[in-house]
């Protein structure tokens, strides 16, 4: 086999000369955001860090997956100076002992943390434990003092004040799939300006009357329980909820009433329980980091010739495989037939085994928002010109598929069957001056 044959693979794409003709799906091409799903919903943050209780490390740890933090403490230094707003820590499985953290009285225990707005997520729904929990982001003598959290699927435990978790104006703390346990709801509302929470699908175990009602905290309660009677914001809304619930040891709810009683659905597409166990972050699954990838993107029947060499022969001497056959299947030739939406990974191996590449591929029904073409029907014919029809400059003209569309040497595309094809100019010396894609519909 050739020695170029084992360049890059080849797509019908301008990985070789750039994007200038395809436009991937906007989600996963044009930001640099990092993309984090619980259950069926991303979340999108400008950094992803890591701490791990257990093999953690502060001192040598970068907060990636591989060389996690050991502390949450840690986890807030590094967001201070790396990522003040929209970040993201995610916790592994385990008891942490915020002492540390939780320990401010009328500001934060570390300036360094005042205006973050982050997000805490339990990579495994409810199997994270907060313990030796003070008093926190307080707001009462220094409003430059507040802070934005999120906090998802946490268990707050051993709370040894009768608040901490204090917000302002339109920095509004939210908190989903949470326990607050011991009876301290978790929020006062004697702040100058007013604090803001939003609680869904929540439980409060032993909630104290005085706690998540004062004036003028506001907010709204959605899909909670409550082991007592009180958990309703002072001023707000509350939807869905349920009092003087009981609980087992992994805090599902025992008694009646909960089940399909929510608003909005639960990750399978029923309506959403209420508790932690219900609503789009429900208990029982660990969270996944999604990385952005780049993606060839076809339309259902589509056909789009892949190669590994300009010399499209090569490709019968290859091993080509899908690893959805539902959803895009390849024949030896290379030739990629779209045939229901999803997601596939097409696969090209050299007989010896030295050589693998492969390629992500997403199937939709209407693909005209995802690349530039020339768009014709059957039958139809477009010119394409490098030198304004002056004839001053020698061109070859040639088509990865002249099944689709077949190019004459005067640029003329002529639209054959249904599918994508690549028009390729190449001047006098052999190079590449310019490519197109050609789509055509029956």
């Amino acid at each position: 086999m050739k020695k170029n044959s084992l360049i890059k693979l080849a797509m019908v794409i301008c990985f070789i000369i750039g994007i200038m003709f395809l436009r991937q799906i906007p989600a996963y091409a044009e930001t640099n955001n990092k993309r984090y799903k619980i259950n069926n919903t991303v979340l999108e943050f400008k950094e992803i860090i890591y701490v791990d209780g257990s093999n953690g490390d502060d001192t040598v740890g970068d907060g990636s997956k591989i060389k996690p933090f050991k502390t949450v403490v840690k986890g807030f230094d590094y967001m201070s100076v790396n990522c003040r707003e929209g970040g993201a820590i995610i916790i592994k499985d385990g008891t942490y002992d915020v002492a540390e953290l939780f320990k401010g009285t009328y500001e934060n225990l570390n300036k360094n943390y005042n205006n973050m707005k982050i997000s805490l997520l339990a990579e495994t729904m409810g199997k994270v434990e907060f313990t030796n929990i003070g008093e926190w982001i307080v707001v009462e003598n220094s409003p430059a003092a507040r802070i934005k959290i999120n906090f998802y699927g946490l268990v707050f435990k051993s709370i040894i004040q009768d608040y901490y978790c204090l917000g302002a104006d339109d920095w509004i703390n939210e908190y989903y799939n949470c326990v607050f346990t011991q009876g301290y709801g978790g929020w006062n509302g004697v702040v100058r300006d007013g604090a803001t929470v939003k609680v869904e699908n929540s439980l409060f175990v032993g909630s104290s009357g005085k706690l998540y009602r004062i004036t003028p905290l506001k907010g709204s309660s959605i899909n909670c329980a409550s082991t007592t009677q009180d958990m309703d914001p002072a001023i707000g809304t509350k939807s869905n909820c349920l009092y003087n619930v009981t609980t087992d040891a992994e805090y599902n709810i025992t008694s009646t009433g909960w089940g399909n009683a929510g608003v909005g659905t639960n990750p399978d597409g029923s309506v959403a329980h209420i508790g932690v166990y219900g609503g789009p972050f429900a208990w029982g699954r660990k969270g996944l980091e999604v990385k952005n990838i780049l993606k060839v993107v076809l339309e259902v029947d589509e056909k789009l010739q892949l190669s590994v060499d300009d010399n499209l022969g090569v490709n019968t001497e290859m091993a080509w495989t899908s690893s959805n056959n539902t959803v895009a299947a390849i024949n030896g030739n290379g030739v990629v037939t779209a045939l229901a939406p999803g997601n596939t990974v097409i696969t090209v191996t050299s007989v010896d085994g030295m050589y693998t590449e492969n390629i992500n591929v997403l199937v939709v029904e209407d693909a005209n928002d995802y690349r530039l073409a020339v768009d014709l029907k059957v039958g139809q014919s477009s010119r394409l010109t490098i030198d304004d029809l002056t004839d001053t400059v020698k061109v070859t003209w040639t088509s990865m598929d002249s099944s689709i569309a077949d190019v004459s040497s005067k640029g003329k595309v002529t639209a054959l069957s249904k599918g994508l094809a690549l028009i390729t100019a190449k001047g006098e010396d052999g190079n590449i001056i310019s490519k197109v894609y050609v789509r055509v519909r029956e």
